[in-house]
């Protein structure tokens, strides 16, 4: 792709971006709904209806006869991937002060890594709406929990609740989406301890491991990230990304906009990327410029392709 504009790609930056990561446990956007390239910004992906690839077609053949001949039903739906973007402006006296520096500072690449936080936060957030929204389910494939039986009471069965759900999507969910909270009280829930490891139960706590084993899934995610809610100059009022639902979804890694089947991905157009320019009129010797991109669209594609548990816990 040519950058006509003021700004160049620059790749040793770019892999900085690329390399940094949260910890493992905090951000979990790129494993919920993974990239699938799209070489425009406008793209278009296929809508199957429901049931096409579950109503079973007449399949026996006569010694003279043609086999039944299929089509396959859809409508395709145009959509396009958005840009985002985060820049910094960095004096270079001071890049020239960090050359000098005993430490070996590198303002460049921490302002790189702050940027790209943020970004990926911001990610974060926009695939945790998606997947909480009960709009990108069928009607039939959400519950809100009652109040008697959230998780916080010991009296409750996640267990039995989950299982139950897991079967009700047409594709079987393969990950199942927590945030920390709800993880974090599910991994002592006593119900879930003795259904994992009955009378050995003493001092034991639930793994994602385990608990993926035992529900039949490929995946248990744990979103534990927190985000900022008041305005500049505010007093910080910090909350979960993830909140207090479980999201049961089947996501196939090898999904593209016009073939597979999966409950979402992300259409990406442009991967995060690290460009630089110059303002020669900043400070007395100008200032560098970074700025960090990213262009793509999350979509929630499969509606009946996943489960959403509302307010487990209160």
């Amino acid at each position: 792709m040519t950058d006509s504009t003021p700004f160049h790609i620059d790749s040793e930056l770019t892999g900085v971006a690329i390399a940094y990561q949260n910890p493992a446990s905090a951000l979990i956007a790129d494993k919920v709904l993974p990239a699938v390239s799209v070489g425009t910004k406008k793209f278009d992906h296929i809508v199957y209806d429901d049931e096409i690839f579950m109503t079973l077609p007449d399949t026996k053949l006569g010694r003279s006869s043609y086999a039944n001949r299929m089509q396959l039903e859809s409508h395709v739906k145009v959509d396009s991937c958005l840009d985002y973007g985060l820049e910094d402006s960095i004096p270079l006296d001071d890049m020239m002060q960090a050359e000098n520096s005993p430490r070996g500072f590198n303002p460049l690449m921490a302002s790189v890594m702050y940027l790209t936080g943020l970004l990926q936060l911001d990610r974060e957030k926009r695939v945790a709406d998606l997947v909480s929204n009960i709009n990108n389910y069928d009607a039939s494939l959400r519950a809100d929990i009652a109040t008697s039986n959230r998780w916080q009471n010991d009296a409750s069965d996640p267990i039995k609740v989950m299982l139950e759900a897991l079967d009700k999507p047409l594709l079987r969910p393969n990950k199942i989406i927590f945030g920390q909270e709800v993880w974090s009280r599910l991994r002592h829930h006593p119900k879930v301890i003795s259904a994992l490891y009955g009378n050995n139960a003493s001092g034991k706590l639930v793994s994602r491991e385990t608990l993926a084993g035992v529900l039949e899934v490929d995946e248990v995610l744990v979103g534990s990230s927190y985000i900022n809610i008041a305005r500049r100059g505010e007093n910080p009022s910090f909350i979960p990304s993830w909140g207090k639902n479980v999201a049961m979804l089947y996501i196939d890694p090898a999904v593209g906009t016009r073939h597979g089947v999966s409950w979402g991905y992300t259409a990406t157009y442009e991967d995060i990327a690290v460009k630089r320019g110059r303002d020669e009129r900043a400070g007395l010797n100008g200032s560098e410029i970074v700025k960090v991109t990213l262009s793509c669209r999350e979509v929630a594609a499969a509606s009946r392709a996943g489960y959403l548990l509302q307010n487990v816990m209160s």
